[in-house]
């Protein structure tokens, strides 16, 4: 190292360097004022760069242990399925042929035609269907027929 010879005496090189950076910023207050700003600037970014990856992180962590515990209920809901068919021909047979006899009366009812059965009447009637009014029709009404 060299040290410079200045009118107070020999100075060290990085001293030297420090005081003139010292004196520039004195000069020049918005060049320092900027340098302060940028420097501001870098330490938000990485503290908001550290809280994203801490997030990230965060994110996948909770996503792999819901995926465990996801995996964990589908191999257990599957040994209980398992363990519930295991049934036999002669104890399963039964319960099939009752269902489909069920259902086959079900799809029979609904296609088979519906059958109306005959009001008490007679056929010189032309009353609508349903309770005889509250005047009494001696020509509708069953009860007044003679």
């Amino acid at each position: 190292m060299l040290f410079t010879k200045s009118p107070s005496g020999y100075k060290h090189p990085l001293r030297s360097t420090m005081e003139d950076e010292g004196a520039r910023s004195q000069k020049n207050p918005q060049k320092n004022a900027s340098k302060k700003l940028q420097l501001r600037c870098r330490e938000v970014s990485a503290v908001t760069l550290v809280l994203l990856l801490l997030c990230f992180g965060v994110c996948i962590g909770v996503l792999v242990r819901t995926t465990t515990l996801l995996q964990s209920r589908i191999v257990r809901l599957e040994q209980q399925q398992i363990s519930a068919w295991m049934f036999s021909l002669e104890q399963v047979e039964p319960l099939l042929l009752d269902r489909l006899d069920q259902i086959l009366d079900e799809k029979l009812a609904e296609r088979l035609p519906k059958t109306r059965g005959a009001r008490e009447a007679p056929y010189s009637c032309l009353c609508p269907p349903g309770p005889p009014v509250s005047r009494a029709d001696p020509l509708c009404d069953p009860r007044g027929v003679k």
